[in-house]
């Protein structure tokens, strides 16, 4: 049954997401959430611009709505629309529809009212509508021209003269005689996603609750007079600017004084570096000039080589001039670091200031005990699920049977289950229908998935499948788009888990974190894949710090340049992120798989994109932290579908480990989007770096700022942060993001080694056996050789992407003169591997073509080698153009008969 049931969920998230394509790419009305500005949760908006009124065969640019009109009489309509634009209405009832154009509809930034009636532009005089008798009637739009936002409609009276507040309100239900309001969003069809009638019965009946629970958190909730409301708003403003002006003090400081400080620890680098570079490249020179003639790579290898070596040649000098350049000038910075630091401080006290008056003003309010208190929680809960999946969107879902219809009302029914959605952010596209379907087959297809962790992970993966994840899957595999299997999802991790294979902070993360590991676009092949590679290849990184576990393999074996995948080196059978890992790449691709191999071990992780620049962040136990990329706050994207910064994120990060408190915090933005303000994740603005000065020079009036209870909901969350006394983590190895520079691995202190793993044996057939770690060449850890733990028991060796002039010896006795078989059991991430291997010193070498075994345990094949009886060195080498590691656990050597 479970796996019917999981075939099942996959058909249809299958064939949601393929409509949902075909829609966002051709269909011409599309609706926007969430809308902070909307009457409602979410306005309609286009894609769309065509000039002529649509015909049969552009039904996608259609929406209809069904009017239920109480009373006859002629009416006017009116629309509430964001931006200047043009529209189609028809002019008469029903589905013979008869397009009028209207144009340049007014309104400046702000949602305003139009009266569609009286500004159509016809000559004639107003067009009006005539109602004979009461009853529902239909009334169609089309779209024109895109960017313009659409929140509502209103029929009024046309011998009657509305104000906006009346029709706003219409639209929110308040009865009015002779005037009928709808949001936009509540149409009886969008092009071909239409309602039936008990789509929209059920449409009716969800809107009637969410009337409903507005009424209900009207009548209880604390009155915030307008003055109040104002002060508010114009102290979010004040403090938004001076956050900017912050900003700019504070680039002023890192220009001043720490950029001086991290180039001169970039220029110490260089030099410091510099004589190991020349010795790696000269070895990787010699070794390309040594391959074999007609060698397929042997041209590509010389070329590089020896545009690396002249390259850094050309640099030696340069790299010291730097260096005296820098210490010169940090002599200055650090003599005015002070004076720096007093300016930087009127800043910092500056923005406090501003946020204590704005925490003052809210504190004045007196509505802490109030967002405190649990009982209000069913009518939010209710009113946010309504208004953020839309009524049209519940009834579309709902009337696809009684299990659809049966599954929302389970929903709306269980205060606990949308709560805990809510907490979470709610599902992907606001698609709670899906959410609770894959929600209530994990909970079928796995009894464990009923409390506790897995209960959390199984509605983590149920929000974040709502909406469904397309896979990267190998080419070789087709061009027809697959999609993950939520239940399979759920249970991959839930099998990870039980055989100890995820992180152990994995066990204590909530819903809202858990969506962060559950999300990735890998097969659950590929995310096995990346434990078992980590744990063979490189089982140094699942021991390191947090700030580095796991993602520092991006450092130290997925190398800055994308000349191998230009070259075309991607392989059509292999997934994404093997090939990312045999042929590295730039910020974007070592970022994808940095977050990759976090989830991979069960570490939330999301995109935080810069200007220009592609990093990620990821969760620690001591907070998120930055990694291949800036600190906190230069993001310049939405992160995490709906924050609008990387602080705003932050501070959810950090307000959350307050759960209770944090109740407040949610609390105050449902509220927000109970009374039309909608809800914000945050107050920052994602300003590029070159518009700060443009930013602080506008008035207060022209900031956007969000709505009073949504101010109440981030000062409430600033509070949580402050009592936890939560910072800000710097970033990590901000320098490898775009470097092109060789890395060198982190140093490791030596390591206890067995003697067991020292000791060399023959066996009775004259067969050798050599523990990787047997070395006599270094006997520990150095800089690009490295002796650690093997999965595979005992300790292997890694010899790492820059190795070049370093040797890996060992000195054995061989029973006998003769010819030997050389193997060795061994771990490549990528294809053309080389070691070079000198036998007791000889001026030739041997190039031992390694296999690509794609992260997973290999043999050698057979290299045929010449030893002398009693003792013989064995010299490896590393040095190629085109060189990742390789991890070793031990040699073999066999008599040839």
């Amino acid at each position: 049954m479970c796996l019917t049931l999981t075939m099942a969920i996959t058909a249809i998230t299958q064939t949601a997401n393929a409509d949902e394509t075909k829609n966002s790419t051709w269909r011409g009305w599309n609706t926007f959430e969430p809308d902070p500005e909307a009457l409602g949760f979410a306005s309609i908006s286009t894609r769309d611009n065509s000039g002529n009124a649509p015909d049969e065969s552009r039904i996608d640019r259609i929406a209809t709505y069904l009017v239920p009109f109480a009373n006859a009489g002629t009416y006017d309509l009116y629309v509430r629309i964001q931006k200047d634009g043009t529209m189609f209405f028809s002019t008469v009832f029903g589905h013979d529809y008869q397009w009028q154009e209207v144009k340049n509809l007014k309104a400046e930034g702000e949602y305003a009212w139009v009266n569609l009636s009286e500004t159509y532009q016809s000559k004639q005089k107003d067009l009006t509508y005539a109602v004979d008798a009461p009853g529902a009637k239909v009334l169609g739009i089309a779209s024109r021209n895109r960017g313009k936002r659409i929140d509502a409609f209103a029929f009024g009276l046309a011998d009657k003269t509305f104000t906006d507040d009346q029709l706003s309100a219409a639209v929110k239900g308040k009865t009015e005689p002779g005037l009928i309001g709808f949001q936009a969003e509540s149409a009886l069809s969008f092009g071909e996603d239409k309602l039936t009638e008990n789509g929209y019965r059920l449409m009716t009946k969800y809107q009637q609750m969410l009337e409903a629970s507005s009424a209900e958190i009207e009548k209880q909730l604390p009155a915030i007079q307008p003055e109040k409301q104002k002060a508010l708003q114009d102290l979010m403003a004040a403090l938004k600017l001076q956050l900017m002006n912050y900003e700019l003090q504070k680039l002023s400081w890192r220009r001043a004084y720490e950029h001086k400080e991290n180039s001169l620890k970039s220029a110490q680098r260089r030099v410091s570096l510099t004589p190991i570079w020349l010795a790696n490249a000269e070895v990787t020179l010699r070794n390309a000039l040594a391959m074999e003639d007609g060698h397929e790579d042997k041209a590509r290898a010389i070329e590089a080589a020896e545009k690396r070596l002249s390259d850094i040649k050309k640099n030696v000098e340069k790299w010291q001039n730097d260096l005296a350049k820098a210490e010169e000038q940090i002599v200055q910075a650090r003599e005015n670091k002070a004076k720096y630091d007093a300016e930087l401080q009127v800043g910092t006290d500056a923005t406090a200031q501003a946020y204590e008056a704005l925490a003052k003003a809210v504190g004045a309010l007196n509505i802490d005990k109030f967002l405190a208190s649990d009982a209000l929680d069913e009518a939010l809960a209710i009113n946010a699920v309504i208004s953020s999946a839309s009524p049209f969107k519940l009834a579309k879902y709902a009337q696809q049977g009684p299990d659809h219809e049966k599954r929302i009302e389970l929903l709306l029914g269980s205060k606990p289950l949308m709560i805990q959605m809510l907490v979470a952010d709610g599902p992907t596209g606001n698609q709670f229908g899906p959410a609770v379907e894959i929600y209530q087959a994990i909970l079928q297809a796995s009894p464990r998935a009923k409390e506790g962790l897995f209960q959390r992970l199984a509605l983590a993966v149920a929000l974040e499948h709502a909406t469904p994840i397309q896979l990267s899957v190998a080419k070789a595999e087709g061009d027809e788009p697959q999609f993950a299997d939520p239940v399979q999802r759920y249970l991959t991790f839930e099998k990870a888990f039980l055989d100890g294979e995820l992180d152990a902070g994995f066990e204590g993360l909530d819903t809202w974190h858990l969506r962060m590991v559950v999300d990735g676009e890998e097969p659950d092949e590929i995310s096995t894949w990346g434990r078992q590679m980590l744990g063979n290849f490189r089982p140094d990184h699942m021991t390191r710090s947090h700030d580095r576990r796991y993602s520092q393999i991006v450092g130290t074996d997925v190398p800055y340049g994308s000349q191998f995948e230009k070259l075309g080196w991607d392989r059509d059978d292999l997934n994404f992120y093997q090939n990312i890992l045999a042929n590295a790449g730039i910020c974007g691709r070592r970022a994808f798989f940095g977050r990759f191999i976090l989830r991979a071990f069960g570490i939330p992780t999301t995109a935080r994109s810069e200007p220009g620049h592609a990093a990620l962040v990821r969760w620690t136990p001591d907070g998120w932290v930055p990694y291949l990329g800036g600190g906190w706050g230069v993001g310049n994207r939405t992160i995490f579908h709906h924050y609008p910064s990387d602080l705003d994120f932050l501070a959810s990060t950090q307000a959350r480990v307050n759960p209770e408190r944090f109740m407040k915090v949610k609390r105050a933005q449902w509220i927000g989007s109970a009374r039309g303000e909608g809800i914000q994740f945050g107050y920052h603005d994602n300003v590029r770096r070159r518009h700060w000065g443009k930013y602080v020079k506008q008035s207060l009036d022209q900031i956007n700022v969000p709505g009073p209870w949504n101010i109440v909901s981030s000062i409430t969350q600033h509070a949580i942060i402050r009592e936890l006394s939560a910072a800000a983590r710097e970033a990590v190895d901000a320098e490898l993001g775009e470097s092109n520079e060789p890395q060198l691995d982190d140093a490791l202190a030596p390591i206890d080694i067995p003697s067991t793993e020292r000791n060399i044996t023959v066996n009775a057939d004259g067969t050798i056996h050599i523990p990787a770690a047997a070395s006599t060449t270094p006997t520990n850890n150095t800089d690009a050789i490295r002796f650690m733990p093997s999965n595979r028991g005992g300790i292997q060796v890694h010899f790492g992407q820059q190795a070049g002039a370093e040797i890996l010896e060992y000195t054995i006795n061989a029973p006998k003169a003769g010819k030997y078989h050389l193997t060795a059991n061994l771990v490549t991430p990528a294809p053309k591997q080389h070691l070079f291997l000198k036998v007791n010193g000889a001026t030739d070498r041997i190039d031992v073509q390694l296999p690509y075994t794609i992260g997973m345990w290999g043999e050698l094949e057979p290299v045929e080698i010449e030893l002398s009886q009693g003792k013989n060195t064995l010299s490896f080498q590393r040095g190629h153009y085109f060189q990742r590691g390789v991890s070793i656990r031990d040699f073999t050597l066999t008599p040839v008969k």
